[in-house]
């Protein structure tokens, strides 16, 4: 299409005369610097039209890839990469199951570097410590980034984009530059380009993992079915066979729940219950795997772990939810809960076993 009507347009203006119904010379003159004047910006326009034509033509295809989100990213990365001389690529996405950070880098970063994205991590957070909850986000992990003895500073330039749509942002794709002169004003408008057709596809990358993540969650909690669960843990003692890799399983009760729903009713015992999901989050390693059973009863899988890093755990999470305050704001309370562990051994060789 763009190559058409530059086409067109290149034409028509060459067959216009500079002057043509002009009588003085001076007016000729105007006339043939304002017809340079509207070639060139109709070249630029043309130019503009022709990459936002070719980009949403290359970005539309990344939409097979919208069930692997890194997949999705490789390609976007390898896109981003015709384009500028970046040196780290961030893609933010936000989602039901948290936020992910996409990275694609040229070099592993310094630690200055790595500050200096968790910093525009935290800001598209909003959130005032840069360095909260983020390594637990990075794809991939933080370590695999990172070079402890690299002596670079930060980067020497840097922009980042909304993905913006009209039911709100959905996160965000940030460029990094170790040399401030490969970021000039064309690539930052061709980034923002890139941002502006790929958001689309986001949003269905998000839509795609959120499906995955329901068709395997508790639907009032969002953590892993009881289902789910056991199919992890069917995968754990496969590990733990072929590999020797142990886990343990702590399992969390909450006292008498039958009464809390009878008395505050029902509505109230499923704000608990959410609210000691988000609790289970807050404390989870991001190996770990949490589950709802049934009605009143969690499980954490710890991968690596023993008998006593489970006890410890167990108890930490016990006493954290006995002194917090959940409820709405018109019927506080606190619950106590009771809590069992097992670790995989000889004498509890299978998943039936471990949760019995």
């Amino acid at each position: 299409v763009g190559e058409t009507l530059r086409g067109h347009v290149t034409s028509l203006l060459a067959n216009v005369p500079p002057g043509a119904g002009r009588d003085r010379a001076s007016e000729g003159s105007r006339s043939a610097r304002d017809s340079r004047n509207v070639r060139g910006e109709l070249a630029a326009l043309l130019d503009a039209l022709l990459f936002r034509t070719t980009i949403a033509q290359e970005v539309r295809t990344l939409s097979t890839f919208a069930h692997d989100s890194a997949k999705c990213f490789a390609e976007l990365a390898a896109l981003a990469n015709e384009l500028a001389d970046w040196t780290c690529l961030c893609l933010h996405l936000a989602g039901l199951d948290g936020s992910r950070l996409h990275f694609s880098t040229r070099h592993k970063l310094s630690p200055g570097q790595l500050q200096q994205v968790r910093e525009v991590a935290a800001e598209r957070f909003g959130r005032s410590d840069p360095l909260e909850d983020v390594d637990g986000l990075l794809q991939p992990a933080a370590a695999e980034l990172v070079d402890p003895q690299s002596t670079a500073g930060r980067f020497a330039s840097s922009c980042s984009f909304p993905l913006l749509m009209h039911l709100g942002t959905l996160g965000s794709l940030s460029v990094f530059f170790d040399n401030s002169r490969a970021m000039t004003s064309e690539v930052r408008e061709q980034m923002r380009s890139l941002a502006h057709e790929f958001t689309p596809i986001a949003r269905l990358v998000i839509a795609c993992r959120e499906t995955q993540r329901l068709s395997v969650a508790d639907s009032l909690t969002l953590l892993y079915s009881q289902r789910h669960f056991r199919q992890r843990l069917t995968d754990a003692l496969h590990s733990h066979q072929q590999y020797g890799r142990g886990f343990a399983v702590v399992v969390l009760d909450i006292d008498r729940f039958g009464q809390l729903n009878d008395y505050y009713g029902h509505p109230t015992g499923d704000v608990v219950l959410r609210q000691l999901a988000n609790a289970l989050r807050a404390t989870a390693q991001p190996e770990d795997v949490i589950a709802r059973l049934d009605a009143d009863a969690f499980a954490l899988m710890l991968l690596d772990a023993g008998l006593d890093e489970a006890r410890t755990r167990a108890e930490q999470l016990r006493l954290q939810l006995e002194e917090a305050t959940l409820g709405d704001t018109t019927s506080p309370l606190q619950i106590t809960v009771s809590a069992g562990v097992a670790e995989i051994s000889s004498q509890l060789p299978d998943g039936a076993s471990v949760l019995a």
